[in-house]
């Protein structure tokens, strides 16, 4: 049997059909663009006092579910290059024409 061709959408966030958003695609785009952004400008750095856990055994916060669901643990945001993003914020200057 030939393997099923999945969605591009897999959630209806903006519709479905006739009545979809006509702006989704655009919507999506942005989301995008804003999250590698964020993953170019900044680091994540784990917390000291509550770092992650990485033990595959201790890993789960509740062992009877079916799924995997971490522990809380902490994080801070750290700038990656001040003067890039400073640079990057420039460009992005909205630019108004009389």
């Amino acid at each position: 049997m030939p393997p099923s061709k999945v969605s591009s959408t897999l959630h209806f966030g903006f519709g479905a059909g006739s009545r979809m958003c006509a702006g989704h695609l655009i919507a999506t785009r942005l989301c995008y663009a804003l999250l590698v952004r964020f993953i170019l400008s900044f680091e994540v750095i784990a917390s000291e006092t509550n770092p992650p856990n990485t033990d595959y055994v201790e890993y789960n916060s509740i062992k009877t579910a079916l799924v995997a669901i971490p522990r809380d643990f902490g994080v801070r945001l750290g700038l990656r290059d001040e003067n890039w993003l400073e640079k990057k914020m420039k460009e992005e200057e909205p630019k108004f024409y009389s």
